[in-house]
């Protein structure tokens, strides 16, 4: 098993943190923002393709599959590849900017366009909370 898969498998029976996330369209580009709480360990999604991430404001240590751990900070422009999935933990509270291409106009659609789905995560499409569904027995 994955590091990645460990630490989502671990933060699947834990309360969820709420990240405010906001979303802009224009002309073909779609940009997602992100505010992460302090001291927030995070698994972001799986991603189709290229991409530019950028720290906004404060900073994490973030690290993909693979990869030695990086410190991002405000200022910061990483360009990202197709199957890239990074994880962190932010030490202040972290604003991070993803910005993709896409021809899709809705939020479901986008989201289908620029990452893999994951059906284990616990936030959804817009990044809300999911609640944890009971088991079947």
């Amino acid at each position: 098993m994955s590091v990645i898969e460990e630490l989502k498998q671990l933060g699947q029976n834990v309360p969820q943190v709420v990240m405010p996330t906001l979303h802009f369209l224009v002309d073909g580009m779609y940009v997602r923002q992100i505010r992460i709480p302090a001291h927030t360990a995070f698994v972001g999604r799986k991603h189709k393709k290229f991409h530019y991430f950028m720290c906004l404001a404060g900073g994490a240590w973030v690290t993909a599959e693979g990869s030695e751990p990086a410190n991002i900070k405000a200022g910061m422009v990483l360009l990202c590849r197709p199957g890239e999935q990074r994880i962190g933990v932010t030490y202040d509270e972290t604003i991070f900017v993803t910005v993709h291409r896409t021809d899709e106009t809705q939020l479901g659609s986008i989201e289908d366009d620029c990452v893999e789905f994951d059906p284990t995560s616990r936030y959804g499409v817009g990044n809300e909370i999911l609640q944890i569904l009971p088991e079947a027995e």
